[in-house]
């Protein structure tokens, strides 16, 4: 048990976006994340890669992400 944490921030200019974030726990330093990516309508589409800083080290070559996410209009 015990809590986590994810504390990130993003910049955007026009239709591009970069930002990153650290995730950590009661006891442990997770990682830290680097994303960029583009929105080109109802669509969103990036990349993102985690480098682990925790004991856990990066013998994998930390995680990579590629997305692409569809955004729904919401009726009133």
């Amino acid at each position: 048990s015990g809590f986590s944490i994810l504390a990130g921030t993003n910049v955007s200019y026009n239709w591009l976006y970069i930002g990153s974030c650290y995730r950590f726990s009661e006891d442990n330093a997770d990682a830290v994340a680097f994303s960029a990516g583009a929105r080109l309508g109802k669509f969103q589409f990036g990349y993102s890669y985690d480098y682990t800083v925790s004991k856990l080290t990066n013998t994998s070559g930390g995680s990579h992400e590629v997305f692409l996410n569809y955004f729904f209009e919401k009726k009133l």
